[in-house]
Formats: structure tokens, sequence, C-alpha cells
């Protein structure tokens, strides 16, 4: 709510939220579960219509790129009304690009 009231503040006209959603399961602590998506979108749509007139708020999700689950993405996003879904890419293989320490010397 305190995100929306600012975004009014300031004079925008609209303010979308993309949370994070990956599917395998050795990333679930940076990332909301397949079963949270549903809460998340009742939450932001309950914003939509508290500042509907005032702002438009718009609900969105990022996919991180999965395709062992890309049916399970489709099926989520099939399931909810998002106004925007974005793709991320986080891994290569099992490395986390994100969450990991990358290994590679930068030369002076």
């Amino acid at each position: 709510d305190e995100c929306v009231r600012r975004a009014v503040d300031l004079g925008l006209n609209e303010i979308a939220f993309l949370d994070h959603l990956t599917l395998r399961a050795s990333d679930l602590k940076n990332s909301m579960s397949e079963d949270e998506v549903g809460f998340y979108h009742a939450a932001v749509m309950r914003l939509k219509r508290r500042y509907a007139g005032r702002i438009l708020v718009k609900a969105g999700l990022e996919i991180d790129h999965d395709p062992q689950n890309a049916g399970l993405a489709k099926k989520i996003t099939e399931r909810f009304s998002f106004d925007l879904i974005t793709g991320s890419v986080h891994f290569s293989d099992e490395f986390n690009f994100v969450s990991e320490e990358p290994h590679i010397s930068i030369p002076e």
C-alpha cells in the first residue's frame, strides 16, 4: 500500500508489481512458491481496486527461464489475469548467476 501511495504522491500514472517466480526446487528461497502466486495476485488486485481512478496498478510476474518447468509456468500464468509477464535468466545448468558468487577473475 505504501508503494502505491508514494507513486500517487509523486504524480505517477501507473505502477507495476513484478514478483519473481522460480519453479526449480533448488532456488525457492529467493522466490515465491507456486502456492503463493494466488496470494500475491489477490494482493495486487486489491490495490488495483483501492486506487482505481487515481493510478493504474498493474500485476506482473517475472518467471525464470526453465525449460523443464515451462508447462507448469504456462499453467500458472493462465490461471491469473496478469497485466505483464517478464522473463529472466538466472541459471546456466545449476549455476545461479544472481545468488552465487561468480568464480571468474577479471584482468586488471
